[in-house]
């Protein structure tokens, strides 16, 4: 619990730091959704999120998206 202390009050978090080990699944669940989008993006090429119609382009078209939650991607 200390040892995040440090990190209160940084405006740029994502979620308040937690201090309360019931917390944590939800943290954890916010950071792996992150993760995966940043990485689903990276797999798809696009930089941004204004490149989503690039995603729904390949929807409509039959394209199979990446899953990024496979981890044998690169």
């Amino acid at each position: 619990m200390l040892e995040l202390s440090i990190y209160e009050g940084i405006p740029y978090l994502l979620a308040p730091v937690v201090h309360r080990h019931e917390q944590g699944g939800q943290c954890a669940q916010l950071v792996c959704g992150r993760w995966n989008a940043a990485k689903l993006m990276s797999l798809l090429g696009v930089r941004n999120v204004t490149s989503t119609p690039k995603i729904t382009d390949a929807v409509k078209h039959g394209e199979t998206i990446p899953d990024p939650t496979d981890l044998t991607t690169t």
